[in-house]
């Protein structure tokens, strides 16, 4: 029997469960919420319109959905749905009777699919290929098609086996079956040619580099086709027994689909500046036809978690540890963190080896566990140097243009073997130094030595070649002799790796694949065994049968026996750089994020702005005063797309006043070696917000900075990792893996972390999608020289997305922007924080001309880009300042990116926003940077000259401050 004290105890337990539930209750509801959008499309970017049999209906491709769209009514049906799950819909094609459709799924296993005209579940033709552009026989029983953009190949419509009807001597595309069925046009390496269906007869009809996308006239005697033949794609016709083609349109912005014959009004269907147009080739008749596309998307929101800036002299644990490695002897572990070396000893201190602004980097121990040899750019480009373990005693070893890493020590201890940025790679030296000499002459991708086989002390490599036939590539392992005599290995790695490692025994290779670790017995038909799933970074041997290697900012070593994994303490901290006292910046012309009139003072204190007063109204005492006399002071910039590499110049950033970038690649643990050198005051440069990588598909190359994704559970290993490291951000790179993306953005935003991304899928804008990368739209063949249409607008706009500038990266891949490359260099201030090898190499790209129609292009795609940027800026879609330049001129590029800003129709203080203010809203620091304000991080940059007038008088910079000390300009210029 329960007495009244129970009963009390129990109700009070109740009661608090009660209200447990409820304060869930309200949570939930108040919680993010998926938000519903309506769009309405009366434009398609990269559009194709396909007619109908009938002529009464056609079918589209728009924002990678197949539509139908009834030609009377003017409305368009979506078929199909490329959101749930993941894809991208393309090329749609009407059966001979109208009752089918036949299009190209981008998806897990890309291929064709067929499709009810009238709606349903689409059935898989292929799969397992990249298998495009079908076109189905006048009888309706075989459908042809290209593979890997590579071969013709047909099936049945019923579905079968296919066959491949061409040579593997022709690069065959774009297929289309003539309307007698004798034939099959196609396009062959920027040429047109038909081909009989069983692949007899073979007969060229155009000749040239720059014709594709062809379709037959109804009476099977002429080809419609793309050319650039004139410059900009244009439609074109010519007869199938040759002769001189002939121009149909003059249009400034054709998308490069197959013209198609529409039965009953007959005329020429064409797509061009988002438009569906129709064409009379006979009378050169022209017209419009308009459609409505409306869809509705629910688009998972999230809560963003802010990168927290860390305050003066706060302490904080090292999570940049790169490329440990275990000393011969096992007692120790060399690797680098915080830009230097350090050792970790076996009665676990920590000692550093080195010291100053450089990058020190790629530690590897000499055979007697004596010496270090590794990378340093302390006197300009990476070069190889050792140090002594026992008294710090540095030497360099290379002196050659260009950039070395990852050396290896010989085991006799007289040699280094390392990889260098100069051809061929892979070079020799000796220990003490002299002059370098190549071992082999292999031109592979990322070549790096692994390790020796310790009886004839010959070296084992890795490389990464090329697979024509899958259009890959694959991590082959050599052995080679220093002399250069190639010898046989049995050992194979399935695949790519992103990182391989010799044991000390030279009888098990250690290598990473998609983040998991795997180890594989040298000898023939050896098979790989999973250590770890992973994700694991620069694993290394030790003489005890142990691996080491990094993950999630953690020193971690796991048994090759047992597969016991183990965390391996280490005891590294830092100071976030003191602040300089208390500063009074006197008579400033405040000019963002809105100019304030009058002159003013601003009290900083701890690195933030106290307080902003009218000039000389403010009473505190400051330790130092700076009167700026009336010269404008804007927020210090923010260069949200930089792409941070090696050689990075980040004193060349703090000169120019770029004072934080947003790093969007990189190889993750050595961005945030970085990142933390510049917050402990080892380096000077601007507050890093790394990525941490880059996530991809997994076809991508197996470089290190790229994170490849085969499965949602590696995808959610990497995640982990990239917390661990501190990202702030996350960035998808790569077409080809529509559900890599969006399960990219929801598993970021889970962990609270903006996704950014080249392209605008649907799956990923469901799933939630921050920002677009780059202010071109990416065709499906990979061009950049499209306009935003309506619809891309729409989607950014109702969805907002972000979008990143990036002009000027266009002219490092053309002759666009010499003259800026050329003025750069001839500046010292700008070419003194460039490493001599790059200079060297900017020298040659300016001298070495870029063909005429690589440097149309990007001509086309910087304009496309300007007036992409202001048609989303107007549309409210926020526009924000980005390089993805940063590893080489990154620093001046800001500013040029605000430059053409305006050219391209922005005010001087809406590109001054863009660069700050905005650009810091990305990563929700809004309130804190690209601010001046009370309680904002003093981050300024005093100008001589008003931007406002214009805008190119941010580059007369009479004065820096970052996180309130006053930078010395001249002295960043003298590191150099």
């Amino acid at each position: 029997m329960m007495t009244r004290k129970h009963w009390c105890r129990s109700g009070s337990i109740t009661t608090i469960i009660i209200l447990l539930i409820g304060v869930l209750i309200f949570v939930w509801a108040c919680g993010p919420r998926e938000r519903t959008i309506e769009f309405e499309f009366h434009e398609g970017t990269d559009m194709e319109a396909v007619p109908s049999p009938d002529g009464r209906q056609i079918a589209l491709q728009l924002w990678q959905h197949i539509w139908i769209l009834d030609i009377d009514s003017g409305e368009a049906r979506p078929l199909t749905n490329p959101i749930t799950p993941p894809e991208e819909h393309w090329f749609p094609r009407w059966s001979p009777d109208g009752s089918s459709i036949v299009f190209f799924s981008l998806r897990t296993d890309a291929g064709l699919s067929v499709i009810p005209a009238s709606g349903g579940t689409p059935a898989h033709l292929t799969e397992g290929e990249y298998d495009a552009w079908a076109s189905w026989s006048p009888d309706g029983k075989t459908i042809v098609f290209d593979r890997l953009f590579g071969a013709l190949w047909t099936i049945p419509a019923e579905g079968g086996t296919p066959k491949c009807i061409t040579a593997d001597t022709i690069q065959a595309q774009h297929p289309s079956w003539s309307p007698d069925g004798k034939w099959i046009a196609f396009s062959s390496s920027g040429h047109l040619s038909i081909i009989a269906p069983d692949g007899s007869s073979l007969k060229q009809v155009t000749k040239g580099s720059k014709d594709q996308a062809p379709s037959w006239s109804p009476d099977g005697n002429n080809l419609f086709f793309i050319s650039e033949r004139s410059g900009l794609p244009q439609v074109w016709t010519v007869s199938i027994e040759g002769g001189e083609p002939r121009q149909l349109t003059e249009e400034s912005d054709v998308y490069i689909f197959a013209p198609q014959w529409m039965a009953g009004r007959e005329v020429l269907v064409y797509t061009a500046g988002g438009k569906i147009h129709t064409l009379d080739p006979n009378t050169g008749t022209q017209d419009i036809i308009p459609f409505r596309a409306r869809l509705t998307l629910s688009r998972k929101p999230y809560k963003h978690k802010r990168p927290k800036i860390p305050r003066p002299g706060e302490r904080l644990p090292v999570r940049g540890i790169y490329r440990p490695v275990s000393s011969p002897d096992g007692k120790n572990i060399a690797f680098a963190a915080l830009g230097d070396l350090w050792l970790r000893h076996e009665d676990r201190r920590v000692e550093q080896l080195t010291s100053g602004p450089a990058d020190d980097c790629d530690p590897s121990w000499s055979p007697d566990s004596r010496s270090i040899c590794f990378v340093s750019n302390r006197n300009g480009d990476y070069q190889v140097w050792t140090v002594s373990v026992k008294d710090l005693t540095l030497n360099q070893v290379t002196d050659i243009p260009g950039d070395a890493n990852t050396p290896l020590w010989h085991p006799s201890g007289e040699s280094i073997v390392f990889t260098h940025s100069s051809r061929p790679p892979l070079k020799v030296v000796s220990a003490s130094g002299g002059v370098a000499k190549p071992i082999i002459k292999d031109f592979g991708f990322d070549v790096r030595p692994v390790g020796w086989i310790p009886d004839d002390q010959s070296l084992v490599y890795s490389k990464l070649s090329y697979d024509p036939k899958t259009y890959e590539m694959k991590t082959e392992i050599g052995r080679v002799t220093l002399d250069g005599k190639l010898l046989q290995l049995q050992v194979d790695v399935p695949g790519q790796a992103e990182f391989i490692a010799l044991s000390p025994k030279g009888d098990t290779l250690a290598y990473v694949s998609h983040g998991e670790l795997w180890i594989r017995p040298i000898g023939k038909d050896t098979v790989s065994q999973l250590l770890i799933s992973g994700p694991a970074f620069f694993p290394t041997w030790s003489v005890d049968n142990q691996i080491l290697y990094t993950s999630g900012g953690k020193l971690m070593g796991v048994d090759a026996d047992t597969g016991e994994t183990r965390h391996i303490s280490l005891d590294l901290s830092y100071d976030v750089a003191p602040a300089a006292g208390s500063l009074l910046l006197r008579n400033a012309r405040l000019l963002t994020p809105e100019p304030k009139e009058g002159l003013w003072d601003l009290y900083i204190k701890d690195g933030r702005i106290k307080s902003i007063e009218k000039s000389g109204d403010l009473s505190h005492k400051p330790d130092r005063v700076l009167d700026v006399e009336g010269r404008a002071v804007i927020p210090g910039l923010f260069d949200s797309f930089g792409a941070v590499f090696p050689r990075f110049p980040a004193e060349g950033h703090l000169y120019w006043g770029v004072t934080s970038v947003g790093g969007a690649g990189g190889p993750g643990q050595w961005l945030v070696t970085q990142q933390e050198a510049i917050r402990s005051g080892r380096r000077a440069g601007p507050r890093i917000f790394p990525a941490c990588g880059f996530i991809v598909p997994s076809y991508v190359n197996a470089f290190p900075q790229f994170l490849r994704i085969k499965t949602q559970e590696q995808l959610e290993r990497y995640l982990d990792h990239m917390v661990g490291l501190g990202a702030t951000q996350v960035k998808y790179h790569a077409r080809g893996g529509p559900w890599v993306e969006a399960a990219t953005v929801s598993a970021a935003h889970r962990r609270g972390l903006p996704v950014q991304s080249h392209f605008i899928l649907p799956a990923s804008v469901a799933a939630g999608l921050d920002r677009k990368e780059h202010s071109w739209y990416y065709d499906w063949q990979g061009g950049a020289t499209e306009k935003f249409r309506q619809d891309v607008i729409e989607i950014m706009r109702k969805a907002k997305i972000t979008l990143d500038t990036t002009f000027i990266v266009a002219g490092y891949f053309s002759d666009l922007c010499d003259a800026r490359f050329e003025d750069a260099l001839s500046r010292p201030e700008i070419s003194s924080f460039l490493p001599p090898a790059q200079i060297e190499r900017f020298r040659k790209q300016i001298e070495r001309k870029f063909p005429e129609a690589t440097n149309l292009h990007w001509k086309l795609a910087q304009e496309a880009g300007k007036a992409n940027v202001l048609a989303a800026h107007n549309a409210g879609v926020r526009v924000v300042v980005g390089t993805d330049f940063s590893n080489f001129l990154g620093f001046i590029a800001v500013h040029w990116e605000m430059e053409l800003l305006v050219e391209a129709g922005f005010s001087p203080l809406e590109a001054l926003r863009a660069a700050t203010r905005d650009a810091a809203a990305t990563l929700g620091l809004e309130e804190q940077l690209g601010i001046i304000a009370p309680g904002a991080v003093a981050d300024l940059v005093v100008l001589e000259a008003d931007p406002l007038e214009d805008i190119r008088n941010t580059q007369k910079i009479y004065s820096v401050i970052k996180d309130g000390i006053i930078i010395d300009r001249n002295a960043l210029i003298k590191e150099k």
